[in-house]
């Protein structure tokens, strides 16, 4: 099965927004452009939704050529790989924020729990307890993928499985979203320690669900029978238009809709009614332009990012912790006002370009150290058959 370089290039597109939007500084006219621009939609719902897209076609495929055990064979492989990322990464933090003192100095108050108890931290991390700052969408894919075999699954074996996928995804969606089921943990001594990341995983899922069934239906070719309708375009087109602008309306106050309402509904921590929707017309729209321009969203710089997008994920966090501590000695040297609170500051654009252009390392980096892997556990290996090939004596 061939990749698709479109996929890829919007991988690598959104990776680029992910990685400007964790390390500018909040009062950066740049955040403007690469942060909810065009409505409540951001990079990690559509890094989760092409995911799981992704996912869709590639376990799909696998499943009809090779069956049900080799799905559940490659998604408990793949689920372990990006949890021993996220556990290298953590750990890389964890010794930066305690050894680095420019990188305490920053990470302080997002990382307290390392440098209260580092060693509760580390425990808590490796139960997914603890998921601080940028180290919490990596868990996420862990877990998702467990149930991958299972949707897979009742997607090609069961006449109502997309129903059935997709009711149950409604419901934990509609649990998560209203916080149905609350957790009292706090109960425990150990509590205080607890982070379990910005992301609530049950809301978050449905669009990681959404992503597969669409992508099971790319695969069979049917997927442009439900998309491709111009009502749903032109409708998506609606609601699209109609929540930028109410958005950027409220912003301005130029409408009378209370803070509290719009936080409410838009809420991106719980991907709430209104922010899902605001989701799901712009996908429609984004993927109605790529089929009509097969030949755009191609730039291959961009997609060799998105082709190795786990490799790249991980190194923007250490990218962002080790440099995103000299924004504010940058910002203070050179700004611009631009409009209200907003400034254009040209060395920490610079840097910022530097960090981008440092992603393309992370392939590299990660085929060194895998080979170097490889290589001592080749000569670890040999080493032992020697010890335990038995001795020859002569009679």
């Amino acid at each position: 099965m061939e990749r698709n370089n479109q996929i890829d290039f919007f991988r690598g597109f959104l990776l680029i927004l992910i990685t400007i939007n964790h390390f500018v500084s909040e009062t950066n006219i740049i955040i403007r452009l690469t942060r909810e621009s065009i409505g409540w939609v951001e990079g990690a719902s559509g890094f989760v939704y092409l995911s799981g897209f992704t996912v869709g076609l590639v376990y799909t495929n696998k499943f009809i050529k090779k069956g049900g055990n080799e799905i559940r064979s490659a998604a408990i492989k793949r689920s372990w790989l990006i949890y021993k990322f996220h556990i290298g990464v953590f750990f890389v933090t964890l010794l930066a924020v305690l050894t680095l003192g420019f990188v305490r100095a920053h990470w302080a108050p997002y990382y307290g729990t390392m440098l209260a108890n580092p060693i509760a931290a580390s425990i808590l991390a490796l139960f997914f307890l603890y998921q601080p700052q940028n180290m919490d969408i990596l868990p996420m894919y862990a877990v998702f993928l467990l149930f991958v075999p299972w949707i897979i699954v009742h997607l090609q074996k069961h006449p109502k499985g997309y129903f059935v996928v997709l009711l149950i995804s409604s419901i934990v969606y509609l649990i998560g979203t209203f916080e149905l089921l609350l957790i009292n943990h706090y109960r425990y001594s150990w509590s205080r320690w607890v982070d379990p990341g910005y992301f609530n995983m049950l809301s978050w899922q449905i669009i990681f669900v959404v992503g597969i069934i669409l992508g099971n239906l790319a695969y069979k070719k049917k997927l442009g029978d439900l998309l491709d309708k111009p009502y749903i375009v032109w409708a998506a087109l609606v609601v699209a238009v109609s929540l930028f602008l109410i958005k950027n309306l409220v912003a301005l106050h130029l409408i009378e809709i209370t803070d509290y309402d719009i936080n409410f509904w838009s809420a991106k921590k719980y991907l709430r009614p209104l922010r899902l929707i605001n989701v799901a017309a712009v996908f429609i729209l984004i993927r109605w332009l790529m089929v009509k321009k097969p030949t755009w969203f191609q730039y291959k710089p961009v997609a060799y990012l998105g082709k190795n997008s786990l490799e790249v994920f991980a190194f923007h966090i250490i990218l962002v912790l080790l440099f995103s501590s000299f924004n504010a000695h940058l910002t203070s040297l050179s700004a611009y006002r631009v409009f209200g609170s907003y400034y254009f500051y040209p060395l920490e654009t610079l840097l910022t370009c530097t960090v981008v252009a440092a992603l393309y390392l992370a392939p590299t980096l990660w085929n060194i150290t895998t080979r170097y892997y490889q290589a001592v556990k080749t000569m670890a290996s040999k080493q032992m058959n020697k010890l335990i090939q038995p001795r020859h004596t002569e009679v």
